[in-house]
């Protein structure tokens, strides 16, 4: 028996290596055991509770049995074989004790859920409901437990551990999704007493995530667009963040208001053309857009950038004086293509 619990949590694909930093970093006494593309697994003593509370994954799992597959095998099959192995069903035991009310099936196959009926179904239904005496309830059932089939064959079967709104009907159209937030704020290596900037705060998720999860300094959100900021600024003030977060209406472009090499962090999501109109040609926009960013950063000031896959940001980032590039993050997005892009104010003061 393994001592620890073991867990698995998915996340954007992309973000393999910061995601398993960002683990280590929050829980001390972990194990990474496999990093896959989107999902990292792990072991530690931490009970289920602390792995929910990660802000940085999409979901997590406690992990009841881990096989490999043959590459491309039917779902039917794999079901199958986990109905007949041992191991994966006396996890189950030990941990379905804690559990009350109902329960379903949920099968994903690599990045989608994909639908389950016949024999193979029942029969797992029916080995579930004989290990925790849970019935089975394949609508508003209170606990879900997964079969993860992924590219390459290695299957994961485990109770999801993780329930989060619906963010497509939450979230503002173009608003980031709460992890990627989150993993944004942290490449900016955030620190207490600094100052901290978005010049496209839009809705507010990422200057409200520094202000509300990491260590306290002054946070600014910008925005050129009144209605969005006095919005903001509403926002703001019913989670009691006004102390925290300055809301201004500014253009990202000419941050007149801003000294040169004032500002220690800026995290931002620009415009990509799809919801907001540039209003001018994308190279110039985003030119324009690094060199005020690169003026107002103190020396040795980090700059962390999400846009659109296939504009030449990284061109314009090494063409833009003073800033250097220390990484470049390729993700998916709602199935959409982006860039992750941290450089430093290189200049001295």
């Amino acid at each position: 028996m393994d001592p620890w619990n073991v867990y698995f949590s998915t996340f954007n694909s992309g973000l393999e290596d910061p995601i398993a930093q960002a683990l280590v970093e929050s829980l001390q006494d972990v194990e990474v055991r496999e990093v896959h593309e989107g999902l990292i697994l792990y072991a530690s003593r931490r009970a289920a509770r602390r792995i929910e509370e990660l802000r940085f994954f999409r979901n997590s799992f406690l992990l009841l049995h881990r096989s490999d597959a043959a590459p491309g095998a039917a779902v039917e099959s794999v079901l199958r074989a986990l109905i007949s192995s041992p191991e994966a069903f006396q996890a189950l035991e030990r941990y379905g004790a804690a559990l009350r009310g109902s329960f379903r099936v949920m099968v994903q196959e690599g990045s989608r859920l994909v639908p389950v009926s016949g024999d193979a179904l029942a029969a797992l239904e029916r080995t579930i409901h004989q290990a925790t005496g849970l019935p089975a309830r394949r609508r508003g059932a209170d606990h879900e437990l997964w079969v993860h089939l992924r590219t390459g064959g290695l299957a994961l079967f485990s109770v999801r551990l993780t329930r989060h709104p619906d963010f497509e009907k939450v979230l503002e159209r173009g608003e980031l999704r709460p992890e990627l937030v989150d993993v944004l704020c942290r490449l900016s290596e955030p620190r207490g007493g600094e100052l901290f900037l978005d010049p496209f705060a839009g809705s507010g998720a990422i200057p409200i995530a520094r202000a509300a999860n990491f260590p306290r300094g002054l946070v600014l959100a910008n925005d050129a667009d009144e209605d969005k900021v006095l919005q903001l600024r509403a926002r703001v003030a019913s989670l009691g963040l006004k102390k925290h977060v300055v809301v201004r209406k500014v253009d990202a472009l000419a941050m007149t208001r801003y000294a040169d090499g004032c500002i220690d962090k800026i995290v931002t999501d620009p415009p990509w053309g799809l919801y907001r109109e540039l209003g001018m040609e994308p190279r110039r926009f985003y030119g324009q857009m690094l060199e005020e960013c690169r003026r107002v950063l103190k020396p040795g000031g980090l700059l962390v950038l999400l846009i659109a896959r296939g504009e030449s940001i990284e061109e314009l980032v090494e063409l833009t004086r003073g800033l250097e590039l220390r990484a470049e993050l390729p993700i998916l997005m709602s199935g959409k293509k982006a860039t992750i892009y941290k450089a430093i104010n290189s200049e001295q003061s």
